[in-house]
């Protein structure tokens, strides 16, 4: 493939990342990634980013519970985003 395949090669290896390429079109991104090292490079750079941001650790959150029951939450929610409760139909 030429620059302009390249560039329409890492279309498809964004694609081959997200499992969204179909079998067709990865066998021909394989033959690319073969004869080319800066695309190969690209994928595998692609994959790792793509493996650690899908594997990062969850930050846990606070139970808020207690406040929703109480309805400090909401109260507090609409006060910072200046809802009116009119807006979304239900009275806290």
């Amino acid at each position: 493939m030429n620059v302009v395949e390249c560039t329409s090669a890492r279309e498809l290896i964004s694609a081959a990342v997200d499992d969204e390429l179909p079998a067709a079109q990865m066998r021909l991104l394989d033959d690319h990634l073969e004869g080319c090292p800066l695309c190969r490079g690209y994928a595998e750079r692609v994959s790792a980013l793509t493996r650690t941001v899908r594997l990062r650790g969850v930050e846990p959150l606070p139970d808020l519970t207690a406040a929703c029951s109480t309805g400090r939450v909401r109260r507090g929610w609409d006060a910072v985003v200046g809802c009116d409760p009119r807006w979304h139909g239900s009275r806290w």
